[in-house]
Order: structure tokens, then C-alpha cells, then sequence
């Protein structure tokens, strides 16, 4: 169950010093929108699929906590409207939502975050960091223009989600390991993060790189099956030599 990463659904122990939790809110995020396309709700112009992530994001203020009875009591309600609002962004990108929307749209998604952490966490209050993480993200968004492709940000692009998972509980072991010796060459907390770097490198290499590779190939199987069921069968197609 812990490979799952369901753990806070079925009350099982945390395991990547409780960053999983970010990634069950990431798995409900992609059901949800997964239900929504099924039914081609994304693709429709018009102001029906934004409605719907309004909506959806005033709907998890309004619902009971969820987990309820665990370290992160509260934190889908808390934290996965700041998902919608990267839809949002997207949207307005594409032109489908005015500037206007996106604005309040993001003052409703800030102030019902503070609002959540308020009621459901009130230890975190004070320590906004989601709102920090919206301020820098959207730095980088409005200067999008000027971040060049490059070997270095692809570098960094394809460390993130490596870095995301293992900085918790792998820095401190690191950490720990590094302060049993009396030497250093940066400092043992530059040493340490050194040492993450490389190890998260490696697995972008040996694990990240090679399931990306299978995954497309996978992905290209399934939508070649998906063609050939949708294609009539052959009794039912049109005689070239009849129509000559």
C-alpha cells in the first residue's frame, strides 16, 4: 500500500518523509480531470469547464476535511485548488478566460487557502509557503519570454521531480553520514545537498529517462489499438474497384 502512495486515503504511514501527500492530491487532480474528459468537457469552448473549476474549488472549501485523521488532516481541501488555478493559467494562456477571471479567480484561490489553513491547520498559520511558491511561480511565468531553452534548465527541469521526493529524508541521511567525518570540502550542509544532486541525477538517468521511454511506448500501443477498434471493418468499407 505504501508503493501506492495512498497512505493518507487508508491511514498507512507516511514514506517519503510525508512529501507523498502532495502526490496523492496530484493523483486525485488527474482522476478528476480524466473524469472530465471523458466526457469532453476540457475541450469545449465556452465558459463551462472554467465554471466547473470554480465551482469545484468553492466545493472543497464547503466539504469536510479530507484526511481526516491524519498528519495532514485537511491538506486536499487546502492545497488542491492551487492545482485548478494552474488550469486556470492555462486557459488563459490559450485565451479561453479573460485577464480578469485569472485575477480573481487567484484572489479566491490565495484567501480560501488562508482561510482553510486557518480552520483545518492552524499551526501553519503564519507560514504561508504556498502563497511564496505562487509569488515566485509567477514570477517565472510573467518573465516566461525571456527564460531561453537551454542544457541548464532542461538539466533542472528533469532534477525537480527527483529532488521533490527524495530532499526530505534523504538530505538529512546524508546529512548525518557526512557529520561522522572531520573533513569537508564545501561545508557539510553544501556536501550534503552535493551529494542529493548526484544521487537524484543518477535516477533521472537509470529510473526517470528509461520509464518515460516506456511509458510513451506504452502510450503509442494503446492509442494504436484505440484507432483500429474505431476503424469499421473491412466488409464495411468501400470497394475501391467499384467506384473505378
Amino acid at each position: 500500500m505504501q508503493l501506492t502512495l495512498l497512505g493518507d486515503f487508508f491511514g498507512t504511514p507516511g514514506t517519503l518523509g510525508w512529501v507523498d501527500w502532495s502526490l496523492r492530491i496530484e493523483i486525485v487532480f488527474y482522476a478528476f480531470m480524466t473524469l472530465l474528459a471523458a466526457f469532453g468537457i476540457p475541450r469545449r469552448e465556452g465558459k463551462f469547464f472554467p465554471c466547473i473549476i470554480v465551482a469545484s474549488t468553492v466545493a472543497l472549501a464547503e466539504l469536510p476535511a479530507f484526511p481526516d485523521n491524519s498528519f495532514t488532516i485537511g491538506y486536499l481541501n487546502i492545497f488542491a485548488p492551487f492545482l485548478f488555478l494552474g488550469a486556470m493559467f492555462y486557459l488563459a494562456e490559450k485565451g479561453r478566460v479573460t485577464g480578469g477571471v485569472l485575477f480573481w479567480f487567484t484572489v479566491l484561490v490565495l484567501s480560501q487557502s488562508c482561510t482553510l489553513v486557518e480552520i483545518h491547520r492552524p499551526n501553519l498559520v503564519g507560514a504561508q509557503f504556498s502563497i511564496y511558491a505562487y509569488l515566485i511561480f509567477l514570477v517565472a511565468w510573467l518573465g516566461r519570454k525571456f527564460l531561453q531553452p537551454s542544457t541548464l534548465f532542461q538539466g533542472l527541469s528533469e532534477l525537480t521531480f527527483s529532488i521533490y521526493l527524495f530532499h526530505t529524508w534523504l538530505f538529512e541521511s546524508i546529512l548525518a553520514r557526512i557529520g561522522r567525518f572531520k573533513w569537508t570540502l564545501f561545508g557539510k550542509e553544501n556536501d550534503a545537498l552535493f551529494i542529493l544532486f548526484a544521487f537524484c541525477l543518477v535516477c533521472v538517468f537509470a529510473i526517470e529517462r528509461p520509464g518515460i521511454a516506456v511509458g510513451r511506448r506504452v502510450a503509442a500501443f494503446v492509442q494504436e489499438r484505440l484507432a483500429r477498434r474505431r476503424q469499421p471493418p473491412a466488409a464495411m468499407q468501400p470497394d475501391s474497384r467499384a467506384a473505378i
